[in-house]
């Protein structure tokens, strides 16, 4: 558990750990660095199986958890995020799962969208219809991160063949995105059905930047990309680049008619399927022009795509 200045919501989260149901655990709370009592909070929950590690400030929850796995003596390592809760019965549910399907090198599950100011949660996602169970879920979340970072279960060994979190800064919101596409491509991923956690929207993280986010996703995607560059010419991966550029030629079309607006969301769409793609770049900076420098270069159709 990375934690910083959560002291008004870690002990909760605390709480719903030392609930489950299985008793073989260990909680360790890599503290950022806090200003708060968060760490103080952590060391007085009265349970001898939470630590709690003292780490200088960087900023960047990939470091935090990192330290955390590097400390951890399990074979199973589970994320929970600090503002985050537990149904008691959640490492139970995905300790039996990983048991039985031992091809599956990590589960995640569905988990409750809760705002703190109401009494019952908003929302149950993600929608995991026709996504097979176990299956390689690589091609899916090229498209749209469906794993929840606090409903994940890894097995150990998965992290030490493929790696930890990316602590790359530019990633920071997005390092758990990047981690599941990297082991998605070479195992199968499995889920459990029921909501097994409870993603907690209060006054803090409802003020994260969408902008930054959206940039981490992209590069996610390119990194990938660079590490494996076969996956270029990956079949089902050529599928997605021919729908990115459907939506790219939809936006040269509204550009050209003056729907500047359009294309441009077009184009943002576009690059959110293939990220790689130069054209799609180059159009979106056109579009940035105006109308009506955009209708002075209508002649010139190799400048926008």
């Amino acid at each position: 558990m990375p934690a910083y200045n959560a002291a008004p919501l870690i002990a909760a989260t605390i709480r719903s750990v030392i609930a489950q149901t299985e008793p073989s655990w260990e909680l360790i709370i890599a503290d950022d660095g806090s200003t708060d009592t968060t760490p103080d909070i952590a060391e007085a929950s009265g349970d001898a199986r939470v630590q709690v590690l003292r780490l200088p400030h960087s900023g960047l929850p990939a470091v935090a958890r990192n330290r955390g796995i590097a400390q951890a003596r399990g074979s199973l390592i589970a994320f929970l995020d600090a503002d985050d809760l537990w149904e008691p019965d959640k490492l139970a549910h995905q300790v039996a799962y990983l048991e039985r399907y031992s091809q599956v090198g990590m589960v995640f599950s569905r988990y409750y969208v809760w705002f703190d100011h109401r009494r019952r949660p908003r929302a149950v996602t993600p929608d995991l219809r026709r996504i097979a169970n176990p299956g390689r879920l690589f091609y899916r979340l090229w498209q749209q991160n469906l794993i929840g970072t606090s409903t994940v279960l890894v097995r150990r060994s998965m992290l030490e063949t493929f790696g930890c979190f990316d602590e790359e800064p530019r990633l920071r919101g997005v390092e758990d995105y990047e981690l599941w596409l990297r082991l998605a491509l070479h195992m199968d991923v499995g889920y459990v059905e029921q909501p097994l956690c409870w993603y907690r929207i209060h006054g803090v993280n409802l003020s994260s930047n969408e902008t930054a986010i959206f940039e981490g996703r992209l590069l996610a995607l390119t990194t990938l990309l660079r590490k494996y560059p076969w996956l270029q010419y990956d079949q089902q991966l050529v599928g997605s680049r021919m729908a990115a550029r459907k939506l790219r030629w939809r936006a040269h079309a509204c550009l050209k008619d003056g729907f500047a607006e359009d294309g441009r969301r077009a184009l943002v769409q576009s690059l959110k399927i293939w990220p790689a793609d130069r054209e799609t770049w180059l159009l979106l900076l056109v579009s940035m022009l105006g109308s009506r420098i955009i209708r002075k270069l209508r002649a010139l159709s190799r400048w926008i795509g």
